[in-house]
């Protein structure tokens, strides 16, 4: 888990009301489910030429505002519903707002590359302190960078290997390592490989390693070459990191790992966002089974898909915010 402010919870002397937008009704019902409240009734419509409006009711005076709500492909929509809850809520007179966004877009914009470009993280940070957000809480931040940008907002990010882990340990496997897909995701790779080493202090010989990718990437989206640092052979292994967006690079490694005689290729990665050619590039994949968490709702055909297991983080994320 990181922690990069330190958070008040929920107050107990106001009321406590749950939101969410389009595209996170399922998680935004389990995680009110399992702190004992229900989703507030919440319109949301567009006019023609695509502008939203949003209502949410009288009864924002005094209140905890609670926003559960990723904001998911397409994210200049999902991002706009959240900035406007959060306006609403502010206007409304709410006690605190929090919004819990378990997927946090632009967090891979965090540096400019050329003079004209935009550093758009930074920018998603102005707008969502602008409008009066308090508190934020996001799984997984692609960039640790992104936590310098908020300055009057309270920003966390954790990590879920702890949930994932048990779905491997139940895999019974042995011979373990934990192989990073590039430079990026090294520490990302340390902190599972930590978390599943836990399990098992009494027994070292089940304990995992870790190995790294490299690969040169000419543009985004776009991946040349990858080379691998580090032994896989006869091992079953265990590719982290935090998204997959169109599954060039994942799905690059695995054959890598596999023509270096791996017995198995497995993959836990926080968001599934599933871009483009995603999920035909891992149905057609090296993997045995990519694992991901609700972070994003997912489409009926990446459930349907044998290659891909989703694992709820609703319990994760009301421990979070349980006094």
């Amino acid at each position: 888990m990181v922690v990069y402010y330190p958070h008040p919870k929920l107050a107990k002397e106001h009321k406590t009301l749950v939101y969410t937008g389009s595209r996170s009704r399922e998680l935004a019902n389990s995680v009110a489910s399992k702190l004992g409240l229900k989703l507030c009734d919440f319109r949301l419509s567009r006019y023609a030429d695509g502008e939203i409006d949003i209502d949410m009711g009288d009864d924002l005076y005094n209140a905890n505002v609670l926003i559960v709500h990723s904001t998911q492909p397409p994210a200049n929509d999902t991002l706009m519903e959240l900035l406007l809850m959060v306006s609403t809520a502010k206007r409304g007179g709410a006690s605190s707002i929090t919004a819990v966004v378990p997927y946090l877009c632009y967090a891979r914009q965090t540096d400019k590359h050329t003079k004209g470009s935009a550093i758009s993280s930074a920018d998603v940070a102005l707008l969502l302190q602008a409008v009066g957000l308090q508190r934020l809480i996001t799984l997984d931040i692609h960039s640790v960078v992104c936590s310098g940008f908020y300055t009057t907002t309270l920003f966390e990010s954790h990590l879920v290997h702890s949930v994932a882990v048990k779905y491997f340990i139940d895999l019974n496997l042995n011979n373990v390592v934990v192989v990073a897909p590039d430079a990026g995701a090294q520490k990302r790779t340390v902190h599972f490989k930590d978390e599943y080493n836990s399990h098992f202090a009494k027994r070292p010989e089940l304990m995992a390693d870790t190995a790294l990718v490299y690969k040169t990437r000419p543009q985004a989206n776009k991946v040349d070459s990858v080379y691998i640092s580090g032994s896989v052979e006869g091992m079953n292994v265990i590719l982290v990191d935090d998204m997959i967006d169109t599954a060039g690079t994942i799905v690059k490694s695995a054959e890598l790992i596999k023509e270096r005689g791996a017995l198995r290729v497995f993959a836990f990665v926080t968001h599934g966002l599933f871009s483009g050619p995603a999920l035909e590039r891992l149905n057609n994949s090296q993997f045995e089974k990519v694992v991901v968490t609700n972070s994003i709702q997912q489409s009926p055909a990446v459930l349907a898909s044998p290659k891909i297991h989703v694992l709820d983080v609703s319990d994760f994320l009301a421990n979070l915010l349980r006094p």
